[in-house]
């Protein structure tokens, strides 16, 4: 197949599969939201945010008294008599003071819950920036594509004005060379972008776990650089959520060591208990009640809970450092993120004036080659550079989305 039917029937190609395809397109929010649904790792984030906010609402329970149902055979011994038989009674308690354990604990599990929420908007965000590199990279391919179409027909027309003034005589053999060199590389680029189509595409199908087909990102295109900028205005360093999970494990280690700070404290409770609590071999009698008020102080436990926390004391102490040396890298990304950011949008108008003067200096040359003033060498390097400019603007408009998805985490 001759290069010509080769681009024609790439364009019917892709005119086919645009027309069929545009009641399935999907847009971009459909496909964040497709990849959500289908991410089992999300799904698992999901189960652990649930199972802590279970064990957060079980952090109540140590505020709230506790009564059982008690039976069985006892013996109780004394000096005077033995009593054994068979004892039946409610029991209740109630903690009045323990220490501050228990609010300690709940503390520990709302922080535990918070965590686990940052850590699933964590891997939620980085499954965008995974998203938008590869969209915006088929996005670009297809426009590189549309733009080696355009190059490659203008080329065709150049190749035609080159053999009739080679058959005139009015020039040599080499303006033919090299209109056919110049369409041989523009061959060469589309080959490579269709492997690297084939190659985005592969890597969309294994982030969604399932065959994504081309029509459903024919109505996807960049963002609009305006929108992008006002996107930018509510951004602060410290809003990253590294700093809130930074700050999270920080108030845990705080958290704990209360916990273990508790262990060493005195703990007051009130007891009652009503029904038969004297052993008996005679037909139970439910008429005895006790009620009690105890106090706890906690004399020996091995240093168990001394040690525990003289490591959650150098816990906190670590934790406090990791939160600084977090917000520190945070605000460092962040400064250099908003730097490359304005760079790269100061460079998109550069180029975007430089493709105008292409343009303008493209025309000339070809107005000027067609009086023969210019040779073939001069058009084609002036067709090169028009379309060079052209592709640069695109690459750099996915640059600027790439680093606007990063810069979404400081929201």
């Amino acid at each position: 197949m001759s290069s010509n039917r080769f681009f024609k029937t790439l364009s019917v190609f892709f005119l086919v599969t645009a027309n069929f395809s545009i009641t399935s397109a999907a847009t971009r929010e459909e496909l964040e939201n497709k990849l959500y649904a289908n991410s089992l790792e999300l799904k698992s984030l999901e189960s652990e945010v649930q199972a802590q906010e279970n064990r957060k609402n079980s952090g109540y329970s140590s505020f709230m008294p506790s009564l059982n149902a008690v039976g069985g055979w006892a013996k109780n011994k004394t000096d005077e008599d033995d009593e054994k038989g068979m004892v039946g009674y409610l029991q209740g308690s109630a903690n009045i003071f323990s220490g501050l354990s228990g609010l300690s604990q709940l503390n520990l599990e709302k922080q535990k819950l918070s965590l686990a929420q940052v850590n699933y908007e964590l891997r939620k965000q980085a499954l965008r920036e995974e998203l938008t590199e590869v969209l915006t990279s088929m996005i670009s391919l297809h426009r590189l594509e549309k733009i080696l179409d355009e190059e490659y027909k203008i080329t065709q027309t150049q190749k035609v004005m080159a053999a009739k003034k080679v058959s005139a005589g009015l020039t040599s053999q080499v303006d033919n060379l090299e209109f056919e060199l110049r369409e041989s590389e523009i061959q060469i680029q589309r080959r490579n972008i269709a492997q690297l189509h084939d190659e985005a595409h592969q890597k969309l199908n294994s982030l969604f776990n399932a065959e994504i087909k081309d029509n459903e990102l024919d109505s996807l295109e960049f963002r609009t650089l305006e929108s992008l900028k006002q996107n930018r205005s509510a951004k602060h360093h410290q809003n990253h959520p590294e700093n809130k999970k930074a700050i999270i494990e920080e108030e845990i280690a705080q958290s704990e060591k209360q916990g273990f700070t508790s262990e060493l404290l005195p703990k007051l409770d009130l007891t009652y208990a009503f029904g038969r609590l004297t052993p008996s071999e005679e037909k139970l009698k439910y008429n005895e009640s006790e009620v009690a008020l105890t106090l706890t102080i906690p004399l020996f436990s091995g240093l168990d809970s001394y040690w525990k926390r003289k490591a959650s004391v150098a816990n906190v102490a670590a934790k406090e450092l990791s939160k600084t040396q977090t917000q520190l890298n945070t605000k460092a990304l962040f400064k250099r993120l908003n730097t490359k950011f304005s760079e790269l949008m100061d460079l998109y108008q550069i180029y975007q004036k430089k493709a105008a003067s292409s343009e303008k200096y493209y025309n000339l040359t070809l107005a000027e080659y067609k009086r023969g003033v210019k040779n073939s060498p001069d058009l084609v390097g002036a067709t090169e550079r028009y379309f060079d400019t052209k592709k640069k603007s695109i690459e750099i408009q996915k640059e600027i989305e790439l680093l606007s998805v990063q810069l979404d985490q400081f929201n």
